[in-house]
């Protein structure tokens, strides 16, 4: 499915054939039997509970012609059931070898994210998605494919938790906040597309700006070394110069 789908049918479909294919697997390999271990049976249960979950609700939502939870709480611990499963079926696929099997499984963060974000949820745990997005941005060097990105990850920005909107705790750089927005803006800068840029470097100084004076000093230094076309080079050289000398955004 595509990264920036939250088509239920999709997301339901990816996850119980993910879940099948790693279930499968273990039954074939020949792992020993460990009374307190969750399975890859056991966990495509749950996550055959967790499909009809989501398709119940999506027939609720119809049913009342709306498409918002009506209790944002139970959306956003439901979402974040859901990334939990996924990363215990990652680990198993990646304990049994399924080597093609993981990244499909990895990639379900997002559509999964959207899903919950676009239903009143919230995001508590924000890093297996933006990993998710940056293999999604690397994949690709096509500008269409990475302007597609850019919505996407400003959806998942504005669906993160307000503790970790906040931003209170700066003290690791990898932080997925913060990895979230030089993403964005880096990928908007490789979609070659100024309006988007100006939308992600906006959203960037907003939520990082401390970050914001080295990332378009490093954009100038891209801009000489990888020769972008005449309107990118225009934005960012806009944007740094209005942190030159020290100087405030405004």
């Amino acid at each position: 499915m595509e990264t920036g789908s939250s088509s239920t049918d999709a997301l339901c479909q990816g996850l119980t054939a993910a879940a099948a294919e790693v279930a499968n697997a273990y039954r074939q390999a020949p792992t020993a039997e460990q009374a307190e271990v969750v399975t890859p049976e056991l966990l495509a249960e749950a996550i055959d509970q967790f499909v009809q979950i989501v398709a119940r609700l999506e027939s609720d939502f119809a049913a009342a012609r709306t498409s918002v939870s009506s209790e944002p709480e139970d959306m956003t611990q439901l979402i974040g059931y859901g990334l939990d499963l996924l990363n215990d079926l990652g680990q198993w696929a990646a304990q049994l070898n399924l080597t093609s099997t993981r990244p499909r499984i990895d990639a379900l963060a997002v559509p999964l994210a959207l899903w919950g974000v676009r239903r009143g949820g919230r995001l508590n745990n924000l890093e297996p998605v933006v990993n998710a997005l940056a293999v999604a941005a690397n994949a690709t060097q096509e500008p269409r494919q990475l302007a597609q990105l850019v919505p996407v990850m400003g959806e998942i920005a504005a669906g993160a938790a307000e503790e970790i909107r906040q931003d209170l705790d700066q003290s690791n750089p990898a932080r997925p906040w913060r990895i979230l927005h030089l993403n964005r803006a880096i990928v908007a800068t490789r979609a070659n597309d100024p309006a988007l840029m100006r939308k992600a470097f906006d959203d960037l100084i907003q939520a990082l700006p401390t970050d914001a004076p080295g990332f378009f000093e490093e954009g100038m230094r891209q801009m000489e070394a990888l020769d972008y076309p005449a309107p990118v080079r225009e934005v960012m050289s806009e944007y740094h110069r209005r942190f030159q000398d020290g100087g405030a955004l405004h």
